[in-house]
C-alpha cells in the first residue's frame, strides 16, 4: 500500500538531513561513506527522490580537495581516491562541479604529459576523452 503523503514527507526530510550530515562528516576526507549510498538507496526503495542541493557544496569542496592535492603532486596514490569519489558522486547523481573540474584535469593533463597515464582514470571518470590529444 502506499505511503501516507504526511510520512513520504517526512522520510524525505530525514534522509536529505542524512545525506547532508554523513557527507558533512566526511568532508575533510576525499571519498564518499558508504552510509551515504546506503541513504539513497533507502530513498529509492521508498519510492523518493532526495533533493541533493544541500550536499553539492559538500561534495564539491571534496572534489576541489582532491583536486588541489593533485595539482601539487600528480601521483597515482592521489588519483585513485578523487576517481573513486568522482564515480561515487556521478552514480548517486551528486552534483559536485563536473565542468569545474574538468577543466582543473584538463589543465592537469595538458601541463603534466609525463602523468598522462596517471591521470586517465580521472580523465575517464570525468567522461572526458583526451587520449588522443597532441602533446603541446
Amino acid at each position: 500500500s502506499p505511503i501516507p503523503e504526511v510520512l513520504r514527507i517526512t522520510a524525505k526530510y530525514v534522509l536529505e538531513e542524512e545525506l547532508v550530515a554523513e557527507l558533512g562528516r566526511a568532508s575533510d576526507s576525499i571519498g564518499l561513506p558508504v552510509r551515504v549510498f546506503e541513504v539513497l538507496e533507502e530513498a529509492r526503495s521508498l519510492g523518493l527522490e532526495l533533493d541533493s542541493t544541500a550536499a553539492r557544496p559538500i561534495i564539491k569542496l571534496m572534489v576541489g580537495r582532491g583536486l588541489d592535492a593533485l595539482a601539487e603532486q600528480v601521483k597515482a596514490e592521489r588519483v585513485a581516491p578523487l576517481v573513486t569519489l568522482v564515480r561515487g558522486a556521478r552514480q548517486l547523481s551528486l552534483g559536485f562541479g563536473l565542468w569545474h573540474a574538468q577543466n582543473r584535469v584538463f589543465a592537469l593533463w595538458r601541463d603534466h604529459p609525463e602523468a598522462r597515464d596517471t591521470l586517465q582514470p580521472l580523465v575517464d571518470a570525468l567522461g572526458l576523452a583526451l587520449a588522443g590529444q597532441a602533446t603541446p
